[in-house]
């Protein structure tokens, strides 16, 4: 009989897509219950906030009605840690603790390790800076650059000044164990806009040099072995074309997930043993579309099959909001852009003011 998996996220679609693949039942709370996660789950409940406020009455109540075998996360418990070691208490967490966690997003701790283990990362500062405009305001707390900002004003609790450096902007999907890190493989990212950090694409590209790549592989073992991190994650960094720089770390399983469908990465996280590895052929993309104008899904729209993170038709957007996210593979970097491209032109063409 299946096992029951309780899974909990800002958006639980990738996770329970990848739970039901892999012949598991996913029970999702996450904050937006799109029409994919419904489909793909045993249960679906759409919360408020991932508070412990919001999240420990309907939880509790799934612990009386399911046999429960373990708990998988993904973004947006940064800002609950009390939620996640509420979970602890009450589940067997596949991933990384709270403890882990809450360490990793103490920059007092963070920058003072990166410097011992002599990793690379840009300037990080607590007073305001001479140059604004050399400096990003940003949050141990934040995901997917959400609320990254140039440095104008002063900093709120947790906060800290970064430089901002210019150049290509990438990331490491990663799998950590017992033995050590299996590297799973190297992207390009890109944002919004050159002001709007908010994560907009991946794809399957490596922007970095042999020699770097030796670098980050370098990075993570340390880390790994500095924290104890397990399960799936992810490491952003930037590439100026001579250094790479550090960024973060996401200590759970990121977007970069779906970018290897061929791999029971799902799995592996429950089990904590590295997923047999092996490629495909293609180059896989994944862009996530925001609203340009106020505007709405019409209620005869017809979702295509390369489209996720689907909310209800005749949803209405702000501007700026998140629409839906789109995938994509072909046999070179090129082409997966341009399919994108030609995807993100369908959907926005579809929409009204």
């Amino acid at each position: 009989m299946p096992k029951c998996i309780l899974i909990l996220a800002s958006s639980g679609r990738m996770l329970a897509q990848a739970a039901k693949k892999s012949g598991y039942l996913p029970l999702v709370l996450d904050l937006f219950a799109d029409e994919d996660t419904q489909q793909a789950s045993e249960y679906c409940m759409q919360v408020s906030t991932l508070s412990l406020l919001d999240i420990q009455a309907p939880i509790e109540k799934l612990l009386k009605q399911y046999a429960i075998q373990y708990a998988v996360y993904g973004s947006g418990l940064e800002t609950h840690l009390s939620t996640l070691q509420w979970l602890e208490s009450v589940c067997s967490i596949c991933g990384n603790s709270a403890d882990v966690l809450g360490q990793y997003l103490n920059p007092s701790l963070l920058f003072p390790l990166l410097q011992q283990l002599d990793i690379a990362y840009p300037a990080v500062q607590f007073t305001l800076p001479t140059l604004p405009l050399d400096y990003l305001i940003k949050s141990p707390y934040q995901s997917g650059g959400v609320g990254i900002q140039f440095a104008h004003r002063s900093l709120n609790k947790g906060e800290y000044y970064q430089q901002w450096i210019a150049g290509e902007s990438g990331s490491v999907l990663f799998f950590s164990s017992n033995t050590g890190i299996d590297i799973l493989g190297f992207h390009k990212q890109w944002t919004l806009s050159v002001s709007d950090f908010s994560f907009s694409g991946i794809v399957q590209q490596s922007i970095l040099p042999a020699q770097e790549q030796q670098s980050i592989r370098r990075w993570l073992t340390a880390l790994h072995a500095s924290y104890s991190i397990q399960g799936l994650g992810s490491l952003d960094f930037i590439w100026d074309g001579a250094c790479c720089y550090f960024l973060e770390l996401n200590l759970r399983p990121s977007a970069s997930m779906m970018l290897y469908p061929e791999l029971d990465l799902f799995t592996a996280q429950l089990t904590g043993i590295a997923p047999i590895m092996f490629t495909c052929g293609k180059v896989r993309g994944l862009q996530v579309l925001y609203a340009e104008f106020d505007c709405q899904l019409p209620s005869y729209f017809q979702w295509p099959s390369w489209c996720f993170d689907r909310p209800r038709r005749g949803t209405r957007f702000k501007a700026g909001e998140a629409i839906c996210s789109i995938m994509c593979d072909e046999t070179t970097v090129h082409e997966t852009e341009s399919r994108l491209q030609q995807y993100a032109t369908i959907i926005k063409n579809n929409v009204i003011k």
